[in-house]
């Protein structure tokens, strides 16, 4: 091939790879998975320009929730770069889509040895223990943190790992606790006034999710929740003025139960 057919055909891959990178920008990630296809379809992996166009596509494939093409473009990029940290994070995160958690916190593991102590990764490891539902594994690992700063967040997801088990009354404690000692953290009531919603302990609800309110009065999120204990409760009049109000204030949601509780006409 002569020079001047190499860097035409140079310039043209550049010039579809920036159309490419655009398109990722502005989330289209079908059309920049295309372009990207396009250039790849074209490679012979020759050198580190081939590997940054394959690491491209396979966040572009993460970004659309292709999943599995995502994985299979992120081994391939480590397979020639196993040290890259960004292409791990990635693979760890494709992961997570996948709900392949004992390989997420396997890489996640690994990802972590050379930075122990740092927060960020334990409270993700923390997180992809409850989903995975591993539940004693996530309280050992939320007590470790609460030992080195006793987080209100965190303390409240102690009580998460119980209302996943159908423990009530065991989070109801851990909820309470949290509430005591920070009472100005607001999604302590929400976790704990859902909970009581789901046991039909609707009075109980309507307390936490009263006190949250007045920690927080315009939280549309309590508000809804409030107006849904309400009509569960038969408090039909209050709690149809409590979620069109939360509907008002753009709790979208609340749509669907003003339609079956405030809307719907009896023969």
């Amino acid at each position: 091939m002569s020079s001047f057919f190499a860097v035409a055909q140079q310039q043209g891959r550049a010039a579809l790879e920036t159309e490419a990178d655009t398109l990722a920008a502005r989330e289209d990630f079908d059309g920049a998975i295309a372009l990207y296809s396009k250039i790849l379809q074209k490679s012979s992996y020759a050198d580190e320009s081939d590997y940054v166009v394959l690491h491209k596509r396979a966040y572009a494939y993460f970004s659309a929730e292709q999943f599995d093409a995502a994985l299979v473009d992120v081994n391939q990029y480590l397979g020639k770069y196993p040290t890259d940290g960004q292409a791990k994070l990635l693979r760890m995160y494709i992961y997570q889509g996948l709900e392949k958690f004992d390989l997420l916190l396997r890489d996640l593991d690994e990802f972590a040895a050379g930075r122990r102590g740092d927060p960020a990764i334990d409270r993700w490891r923390t997180s992809i223990l409850i989903e995975a539902g591993r539940y004693a594994e996530a309280r050992t690992s939320i007590r470790k943190l609460l030992r080195l700063q006793d987080d209100p967040e965190v303390h409240a997801y102690l009580g998460l790992t119980y209302v996943y088990e159908q423990r009530p009354d065991s989070a109801k404690i851990v909820f309470d606790q949290v509430i005591a000692k920070e009472p100005a953290y607001v999604r302590t009531y929400l976790f704990a006034g859902s909970m009581c919603i789901d046991q039909e302990a609707y009075g109980l609800a309507l307390k936490y999710i009263d006190a949250g309110l007045k920690q927080e009065p315009g939280n549309i999120t309590l508000l809804f929740y409030k107006g849904l204990a309400l009509v569960e409760d038969d408090q039909l009049k209050e709690g149809c003025s409590t979620l069109t109000k939360a509907f008002n204030a753009g709790f979208d949601d609340a749509v669907d139960y003003l339609k079956e509780y405030c809307y719907s006409t009896k023969e």
